[in-house]
């Protein structure tokens, strides 16, 4: 099994290659006494229960074709003998392929050679006895390792094996295997040689620097999920287990789901299944508590495409369409990183700016807008300080609602008020109040007011000298 998903990474670099998983519930459970008449006692009760495997696999090979609808031939490539019996009796199309254990051992020994087993146990599912050789071990651990050192016993200890072992040696010896030489079609080539110098592998129990390799990860794909359907799942505590079939998505909306799960680091799925919380997790509820953009928008940024959008705005450039970007835009809308404008598109909105300088840039918007007079409609100001800024409007409100009554802020304080103006409302996810996932977003109508100490707010005012109120 290593050995062939070894063959199958390898294999991904140079063509594509597509494993499909058993869905849920595709497992059969047969009587043995149904599936093979004669093999158990009819007079038993109920008989024996097995899993077919073989049947597994042609449901699933049948389950991919109604699914995928192919337009390529598609076949079942298999060396097992049973296996292919089942595809011929269900008509599934299939290639039937030798074993490279199974070339060689003809090549070397022949069809009519006998060997004597070492080593014979049940095979409690086919309810028949099973044979290995001590060579045909070490053949498949050279093949999986590549590289193995042979310890042989002194004479005196093999005095009792049979002298016309062939395959007896006298002293230590090396096995390998490279597979780079390994060619399609070709048998696997085995070399013997000298024990090897292993004095530099790591052994264990012996503590080891090991580089931790870095996750594959495609680098530079665009996800088209938006993140409403990936906040609709996303747990808002750790502990929490959400069941993931609730939320109805295909095939490839579920890897994506994974993949931003594992890349971010904010929840993972478990046996395709549940979606539990990841360790970055509750970092980045805290970043949400406290309001956070810049924070929160940091695991997302670990996504190549989503980090070049955010790089290429912050430039001057504008963010990518959706046939260049995929969801990106939409993202950065989302996590407080954009501005969505109805005249000029999506303007950047991550700056990071401090707070004196937010309270200077509210003070002259307040002048300019309101030519004089006191009480100014707040949607105006925000829109004028969030482009020259560069703020989106989640973050013009939680430095407002910092500020505000406060040094440069001081004499301003906000009042209600019923405000219209022509600016986009927009989705954006907040710190969750409950325990279900729908509490991460909020609808934000900024041309109808903010919210400021949990009020709906439209006006800033300017207080008289001296006023107390």
């Amino acid at each position: 099994m290593n050995r062939c998903l070894g063959v199958l990474e390898d294999l991904r670099r140079a063509v594509p290659v597509h494993v499909h998983p058993l869905p849920p519930g595709a497992t059969f459970y047969m009587k043995r006494s149904e599936g093979d008449p004669g093999a158990g006692d009819e007079s038993d009760d109920g008989g024996l229960t097995y899993v077919s495997e073989d049947r597994l696999m042609v449901a699933a090979f049948w389950h991919y074709i109604s699914v995928t609808n192919p337009r390529v031939p598609v076949r079942l490539v298999t060396s097992d003998f049973s296996l292919a019996r089942v595809c011929a009796a269900e008509r599934v199309r299939f290639v039937f392929a030798r074993s490279p254990y199974q070339v060689w051992w003809l090549e070397q020994m022949g069809e009519g050679t006998s060997a004597v087993p070492e080593l014979v146990w049940l095979d409690p599912f086919a309810f028949e006895l099973r044979a290995c050789s001590a060579h045909q071990i070490l053949w498949e651990l050279c093949l999986v390792y590549q590289r193995l050192n042979i310890k042989v016993k002194p004479a005196a200890e093999n005095a009792g094996q049979a002298s016309s072992d062939s395959f007896l040696f006298t002293s230590d010896f090396g096995l390998s295997y490279d597979q780079r030489h390994h060619m399609p079609g070709d048998s696997p080539l085995v070399k013997i040689s000298d024990p090897y110098d292993t004095s530099s592998f790591a052994r264990v129990g012996k503590k080891t620097k090991v580089k931790t390799p870095a996750p594959l990860v495609p680098a530079r794909r665009n996800f088209k999920l938006s993140l409403q359907t990936v906040f609709s799942a996303v747990p808002t505590r750790t502990g929490q287990r959400i069941p993931l079939s609730q939320f109805k998505l295909t095939d490839d909306s579920a890897r994506q789901f994974e993949q931003i799960g594992e890349i971010t680091g904010l929840f993972q799925v478990e046996d395709s299944l549940w979606v539990v919380a990841a360790a970055g997790l509750e970092g980045f509820l805290n970043a949400l508590r406290r309001r956070d953009y810049v924070a929160v928008n940091t695991p997302f940024k670990r996504l190549p495409a989503y980090a070049d959008a955010l790089e290429q705005a912050a430039a001057g450039k504008r963010f990518p369409s959706s046939k260049e970007g995929g969801a990106t835009t939409g993202w950065a809308i989302v996590l407080g990183a954009a501005y969505k404008t109805n005249s000029e598109g999506v303007l950047y909105g991550l700056a990071e700016i401090t707070e004196a300088r937010f309270e200077q840039a509210v003070v002259r918007g307040h002048a300019d807008v309101g030519t004089g007079q006191r009480a100014v409609p707040l949607p105006p100001i925000m829109d004028r300080v969030c482009r020259s800024l560069q703020l989106s409007p989640i973050r013009f409100e939680a430095l407002l609602e910092a500020t505000i009554g406060h040094r440069g802020l001081e004499q301003y304080e906000v009042q209600r008020a019923k405000i219209s103006v022509p600016i986009p409302k927009h989705p954006v996810v907040v710190a969750p109040d409950t325990a279900s996932p729908d509490s991460y977003l909020r609808t934000l109508d900024p041309g109808t007011g903010l919210i400021i100490g949990n009020k709906l707010v439209g006006v800033l005012v300017l207080r008289g000298r001296g006023s107390n109120s």
